[in-house]
C-alpha cells in the first residue's frame, strides 16, 4: 500500500534546523545535507526514511491511532498471507510543527499558539515490535542459496544500506525518535557482524557481505548501489553500529544471534557456538536459528508527498490539502476535489502478483533509447518443470531503433482515450512486449495432461510404471539428459519476414555461433529456426521452444522485430490477466480486479489500504474506478493495433510449428538410459491440432473475460449515477437557506461531469470490444 502523504513531517524526525520564516522551512533541504541535493539520493530518501505516517487535529477529531496505525506491525503483504502479529501501536509526534489545514503553511516558533483555526499535526506510526528480524540469515554460507530470500530480505536491506551511506550519521535518529524499517535493518545487520567477528574484520566482513550481494539484488531489479567498499566501511558500519541498541524497536537480543560455522567472535558463552565453531563454550550446544518469516522481513510501505516534482509521479501542494481537508469531513456528498492526475497518482502503486516471474519495469526516455537487461521468462509446468525462454535485449543494444511505444497519449486521465502519441512522460513506465505471453506456452502442457487421459507406459526398459501425459512429457521432452533434436526446414511460419528484420548486422553470424557440442547451456548453443544446418545443427526440445519466442543471446538474435514497449499498467494489470490460463480451486477463471472491491469503489465506500486516511469523496472514487476499466480498453486497442494482432498470429502459429515438429520428430531421437539402453521412442499426440484449439480457448477466454469484466462494471457506474439515492442529494427543498442551494448546485454538477465520463466510457468501450481473431490464426 502506497497511500500518498505528506513527507514535511520528516524535517522534524531528522532535526531540520529550526526557522521561523515558513517558505524557508518548506524551501530548505529537509536532510540538511549537501549531498542530497542530488535528485536519485532525494528520491531513495524519500522512499526510505517514511514509514507510516499518522496524523491528529488540534480538535480532535482524528481517527484513531489505533486504526491509523494497525498496519505498522504487519506489513501488508505479510497481512495478506494470514500472519498474526500481537502487538501494541502508537504516534509518535515529536517536535512536528502544526500546520495551518488551509493553505498547509507550518506555525513555527510559537505562531501555533495564536492561531485560531484548525490545525493538523503528522507523525510516524511506532510498533513496539522488530518490523525485520532477519539477522539469523547473515551468515548463509554462500550467497548463491541467498537469492531465495533476495526479495524479502536482501533487497531491502541493500537499498536501506544505500541511504544510510548517502545520509552518513544523520540518517539515525535518536533513540526516542521514530525508525523506518529499512533503518532498523542496516542497524541490525551491521550490531550482529560487530558481534561475530573479531573488530579488526568485522567492518570488512560487512562491506563483503552486502557488496557480493549486490549482483544479486541488481539482477532482481533492485538497481545498483551508490556506495563503494571503502564508503561502506568509513562512512555506515560505525555509525550504525555505535547507534544505541535501544533504537531497535524491543532491543538487540545478542543472545539469538546466530554465529558463522567457525564459531562468534565477539563474545566467549555457550551460545556463541554454531556449527563447528567453539569460542570456549559447550561444543553440543547450537544456537537454533531464528526462523524467517515474510511478515518479518518487508518493511513497511512508503507514504509520501511533495509539493514540488519534475516526475509528475507525486502528488501537487493543492491535491495534499484537499486531501487532508477532506479526511476532516466523512461527507458522502461532498464533490470532487482532485484532479484525475492526482487521482491516478494514488493508485498508481498496487502490489502486482504475475502468473510468471515477475518483470522488470523501467521509465521511458529516448535520450538513451534502451531497454533493462531482461531475464528469461520462466514457468513450472507439469508439477514444476522448469520451462524457460531465452535472454532477450540488454542495456544500450537498440541504437536509434527503439520498439514501437504503445499506451494513452495520457495516461493519467479520466476522459482522454487517444493513443497515437504515447506519453513520454519519464514516470510513465513501459515494458518490453512479446504479444505472446510466455505462461500461454508452457500453461499448455498443464492443460494437455487435463485433456489427454492415456496411461502410457514408462519409456525406460523395466519399468513397469505408467504414467500421466505431464510425466511421460517430462520423462520424453525433459528428462535430465535432453534429447537432441533436428529443427524444423525453413518455412512461411519460421522464417521471419526479411523486410520486417531491423539491420541486416542483427542476423546472426554462423561462423561466429558457438559449437553446439563444445558450449554449455541453451542460450549460448541457440541458432535461428530461419537458417539450421540439419547436419551439425541440433537442439533440445526445451531449446526448440525458447527459439520460437523473440530473444537475443550471446551473437544470435531472432524475432527481435516484434518486441514492442507497453505502458506498464495496461500489460501487467489487464494483459497479463487477461491471458492468465490458472483457474481458481473453484474452476472459474481469475478476475482482472476483484469484483467487490470495484463496487465500493464505484460506490464511494473503498476499503482499499492504499486510501487509508484519505477519506476519498464518492466521485473521486468513481473516477478511480473509471480509470482502472480505461486500462481494459487500452489493452484490447493494443491487440488489435493491426501490427500487434499480426505478430501475435505469427507467434502463436511458430510456436504451434515447433510443437507440432517436435510431437511428429522425437520419435527419431528415443530416450537413453543407463549403459546406453535405448527406450521406446515418443508416441505421436497430434499437439499441433491441440495447440490450435487451446489458443482459439484461449482468445475466447481472455475476450469473454475482458468483456464481463467492463459489462459488469459498466452498469454499476450507470445504475449507481443515475439511481434516485443520487438526485435526491441535490433535491430542491423550499426550507434550503443559500448555502445548501449552493452545495446542491455543486453535487448536480458533480453528478453531470460524472455520468459524462461514464458515457466517455461507455462510447470508448463499444469500439474495442468486439475483439476480432487476428488475420491468418
Amino acid at each position: 500500500m502506497r497511500c500518498l502523504l505528506a513527507l514535511l513531517a520528516i524535517r522534524a524526525i531528522l532535526g531540520l534546523a529550526e526557522t521561523c520564516d515558513p517558505q524557508a522551512y518548506e524551501d530548505g533541504n529537509p536532510y540538511g545535507l549537501e549531498q542530497t541535493n542530488d535528485p536519485n539520493i532525494m528520491s531513495k530518501l524519500n522512499e526510505y526514511l517514511v514509514d507510516n505516517l499518522c496524523i491528529k487535529y488540534s480538535d480532535g477529531t482524528e481517527q484513531d491511532m489505533k486504526e491509523q496505525c494497525k498496519d505498522v506491525c504487519i506489513p501488508s503483504q505479510s497481512a495478506s498471507e494470514g500472519q498474526a502479529v500481537v502487538s501494541s501501536q502508537s504516534c509518535i509526534f515529536g517536535d512536528n510543527p502544526w500546520y495551518d489545514t488551509s493553505n498547509m503553511t507550518p506555525l513555527l516558533c510559537g505562531a501555533d499558539e495564536a492561531f485560531n483555526g484548525l490545525m493538523i499535526k503528522k507523525g510516524y506510526c511506532s510498533c513496539d515490535l522488530p518490523i525485520l528480524e532477519f539477522a539469523g540469515e547473515f551468515f548463509i554460507e554462500g550467497l548463491i542459496e541467498a537469492d531465495k530470500i533476495l526479495e524479502k530480505v536482501i533487497c531491502p536491506a541493500l537499498k536501506a544500506l544505500d541511504v544510510v551511506v548517502a545520509i552518513g550519521m544523520a540518517a539515525i535518529p535518536p533513540p526516542d525518535r521514530a525508525i523506518t524499517g529499512g533503518m532498523v535493518a542496516a542497524v541490525r545487520s551491521a550490531k550482529a557482524y560487530k558481534y561475530a567477528h573479531e573488530a579488526q574484520d568485522a567492518a570488512q566482513e560487512w562491506a563483503d557481505f552486502f557488496l557480493s550481494g549486490a549482483n544479486f539484488a541488481e539482477q532482481a531489479g533492485c538497481g545498483p548501489l551508490i556506495p563503494t567498499k571503502d564508503n561502506l566501511i568509513k562512512k555506515a558500519f560505525t555509525p550504525l553500529v555505535d547507534a544505541p541498541d535501544e533504537l531497535v524497536p524491543g532491543g538487540m537480543n545478542y543472545e539469538d544471534l546466530p554465529c558463522p560455522k567457525r564459531g562468534c567472535k565477539g563474545c566467549k558463552g555457550p551460545k556463541c557456538t554454531n556449527g563447528s565453531g567453539n569460542e570456549g563454550g559447550d561444543a553440543s550446544r547450537t544456537i537454533i536459528q531464528p526462523a524467517l518469516t515474510i511478515g518479518s522481513t518487508v518493511p513497511p510501505q512508503v507514504t509520501t508527498i511533495l509539493s514540488k516534482t519534475s516526475s509528475g509521479s507525486l502528488l501537487s501542494t493543492a491535491a495534499m490539502s484537499s486531501i487532508i481537508s477532506s479526511s476532516s469531513s466523512m461527507s458522502s456528498t461532498a464533490t470532487p476535489s482532485l484532479s484525475c492526475q492526482d487521482l491516478a497518482t494514488l493508485d498508481k502503486d498496487e502490489e502486482i502478483v504475475e502468473p510468471e516471474a515477475l518483470r522488470r519495469s523501467y521509465p521511458i526516455d529516448l535520450r538513451y533509447h534502451r531497454l533493462e537487461k531482461r531475464e528469461p521468462k520462466k514457468g513450472y509446468p507439469c508439477d514444476g518443470m522448469l520451462l524457460a525462454s531465452f535472454d532477450y535485449p540488454s542495456t544500450s543494444e537498440w541504437g536509434d531503433h527503439p520498439p514501437t511505444r504503445y499506451g494513452f497519449n495520457k495516461r493519467k486521465s479520466c476522459d482522454d482515450y487517444s493513443s497515437d502519441s504515447p506519453d513520454d512522460d519519464e514516470s510513465v513506465k513501459c515494458e518490453t512486449e512479446h504479444v505472446l505471453e510466455w505462461q500461454i506456452v508452457w500453461r499448455f502442457f498443464d492443460e494437455m495432461d487435463q485433456l489427454i487421459t492415456t496411461k502410457f507406459s514408462h519409456p525406460q526398459p523395466g519399468n513397469t510404471a505408467k504414467l500421466s501425459f505431464c510425466q511421460y512429457w517430462r520423462e520424453s521432452w525433459m528428462a535430465k539428459k535432453q534429447p537432441l533434436m533436428e529443427g524444423p526446414s525453413s518455412s512461411p511460419v519460421a522464417t521471419p519476414d526479411p523486410a520486417a528484420t531491423p539491420e541486416p548486422a542483427a542476423t546472426p553470424n554462423p561462423a561466429a555461433t558457438p559449437d553446439s557440442k563444445s558450449t554449455p547451456g541453451a542460450a549460448a548453443t541457440s541458432d535461428p529456426v530461419a537458417t539450421p544446418d540439419p547436419q551439425t545443427r541440433k537442439r533440445k526440445p526445451s531449446d526448440w521452444l525458447a527459439s520460437q519466442y523473440p530473444y537475443r543471446t550471446g551473437r544470435e538474435e531472432m524475432w527481435l522485430d516484434e518486441m514492442t514497449l507497453l505502458e506498464k499498467n495496461i500489460n501487467e494489470l489487464v494483459k497479463g490477466r487477461l491471458f492468465n490460463q490458472e483457474k481458481t480451486k473453484d474452476g472459474h477463471y481469475s478476475q482482472i480486479r476483484d469484483k467487490k472491491k470495484m463496487k465500493d469503489l464505484i460506490e464511494g465506500r473503498t476499503k482499499e489500504k492504499r486510501f487509508k486516511n484519505l477519506s476519498l469523496d464518492p466521485a473521486d472514487q468513481t473516477r478511480i474506478a473509471i480509470q482502472r476499466l480505461r486500462e481494459t480498453i487500452g489493452a484490447l486497442r493494443y491487440m488489435q493495433d493491426e501490427k500487434v494482432a499480426k505478430i501475435f498470429a505469427d507467434q502463436k502459429n511458430r510456436m504451434g510449428a515447433i510443437i507440432g515438429h517436435i510431437d511428429r520428430e522425437l520419435h527419431k531421437t528415443p530416450p537413453v538410459y543407463k549403459d546406453d539402453v535405448e527406450g521406446p521412442p515418443w508416441q505421436e499426440q497430434k499437439l499441433e491440432e491441440k495447440w490450435n484449439a487451446y489458443m482459439d480457448n484461449v482468445f475466447s477466454v481472455a475476450k469473454q473475460r475482458a468483456t464481463d469484466y467492463m459489462k459488469l462494471n459498466i452498469g454499476v457506474l450507470k445504475d449507481e449515477w443515475n439511481s434516485d439515492k443520487k438526485k435526491d442529494e441535490f433535491k430542491a427543498d423550499s426550507n434550503d437557506d443559500q448555502a445548501t442551494k449552493d452545495k446542491k448546485k455543486g453535487l448536480k454538477k458533480t453528478q453531470e461531469q460524472t455520468l459524462a465520463l461514464i458515457k466517455k466510457l461507455s462510447d470508448e468501450w463499444d469500439k474495442v470490444k468486439d475483439w476480432p481473431k487476428p488475420k491468418n490464426w
